[in-house]
């Protein structure tokens, strides 16, 4: 995965217009799962935290939400599982 993608702040705004994939509340459930996941990265990492670990937590929390998950905190657990 290149250095070439958007945080997931970016890619979801309040007025995001829905993809056939993800409707309004899967990308409110995954921009939450994300800032949650960030934070507690953010809480353990001394050194700061790395754009291109934002950019993969992004990535799991989306591939998870287009395969159908919709629970924030599952969301959550199961992308900080790859950093943890």
């Amino acid at each position: 995965m290149g250095d070439d993608l958007v945080p997931l702040r970016r890619i979801v705004s309040p007025d995001a217009t829905p993809t056939p994939l993800l409707d309004p509340s899967a990308l409110r459930a995954a921009r939450l799962a994300y800032d949650d996941a960030v934070d507690v990265l953010r809480a353990r990492a001394r050194a700061g935290l790395r754009p291109s670990t934002c950019h993969r937590m992004a990535y799991r929390i989306l591939r998870l939400t287009i395969f159908g998950e919709r629970d924030q905190r599952l969301l959550k657990e199961r992308a900080l599982a790859h950093f943890l």
